[in-house]
């Protein structure tokens, strides 16, 4: 199995110009035949078409996860064929409902959770998700980090984020060979490590790592959720003051803000200033008055 296809999809009598003899078909695995007819390789899917083709192709998807428990190494493997077959089949499919990129995303997370419950090296999987993420011509695995992180196990998120610290500190010198604009690489490993490290919720990292990086309101949000979680409310409240800090001198109002002030009020009445909380709230609805902040006044 190579590090950049991971997988070849079965080969048809067509691809392959002769027939196929019935004792190698025996030898096929029968799952991995019904990935080849769900993916119908050589036939375009146009958008009316796609969403059927998903389902159908997704039908397949859930009887490689039910193998996962009793014949994991199988999984992965299978999962491995399912992955490679999937960029033979992007050209193939008009996918701008973005079914099709979504299906590949579960698939990858079924990987993980394969080669996992088979006690698969962590460190080769992680090489192995990272060597999709810098080889991903169709963009399957643009937040394949945000994937990862909601299955990987300790071992396995300790492996991913050594191996993407490692591409985030040779950007910081390296950046100008990089494609793309200039500081792009920076910030994708960036962006990449901030995720992997607020899942591990390995705040002082998080932190030192945004001495190295802008500071965002996403950043500050992060931070504080991870001290919240530490049942340390004064530091999360302090974050959440520098996050608003950094929010008013933007223009305009942002999810991340409302986020913020959302938070402040949960903080302030940790705190024991249920007062200043409601106060907050009120001020808010005055402000903008709404639904949501009205139902942050009840």
């Amino acid at each position: 199995m190579t590090e950049r296809n991971l997988g070849k999809l079965v080969k048809t009598d067509k691809d392959q110009r002769s027939p196929v003899s019935p004792e190698k078909r025996k030898r096929i695995d029968p799952i991995e035949q019904a990935i080849e007819a769900a993916l119908s390789p050589g036939s375009f899917i146009s958008y009316n078409a796609a969403w059927s083709f998903v389902d159908d192709v997704q039908d397949v998807a859930s009887d490689v996860g039910k193998i996962i428990e009793k014949e994991p190494e199988r999984a992965a493997k299978l999962y491995e064929t399912f992955i490679a077959a999937c960029h033979e089949k992007a050209d193939e499919i008009d996918d701008s409902s973005g079914n099709f990129g979504m299906l590949v995303q579960d698939l990858f997370r079924g990987w993980i959770n394969a080669r996992q419950a088979a006690n698969q090296d962590p460190d080769e999987t992680a090489r192995y998700l990272f060597s999709w993420m810098e080889d991903d011509p169709y963009g399957f695995c643009h937040d394949l980090h945000r994937e990862a992180v909601k299955v990987l196990d300790r071992k396995g998120l300790e492996a991913f984020i050594h191996r993407i610290r490692s591409k985030f500190e040779s950007s910081l010198t390296e950046d100008h060979k990089e494609k793309g604009p200039p500081g792009y690489a920076r910030r994708r490993w960036s962006g990449g490590l901030k995720t992997l490290l607020a899942a591990q919720r390995n705040v002082e990292a998080y932190i030192a790592l945004c001495a190295q990086t802008e500071l965002e309101t996403t950043d500050c949000q992060a931070i504080a959720e991870m001290y919240r979680n530490r049942r340390r409310p004064e530091d999360a409240f302090s974050w959440v003051e520098r996050g608003l800090e950094i929010a008013r001198s933007d223009r305009g109002k942002s999810y991340e803000e409302y986020k913020l002030r959302e938070l402040r009020r949960a903080l302030l009445v940790k705190l024991g200033r249920p007062e200043d909380a409601l106060r907050s709230a009120w001020n808010e609805f005055e402000a903008y008055p709404s639904t949501f902040t009205y139902k942050e006044l009840t």
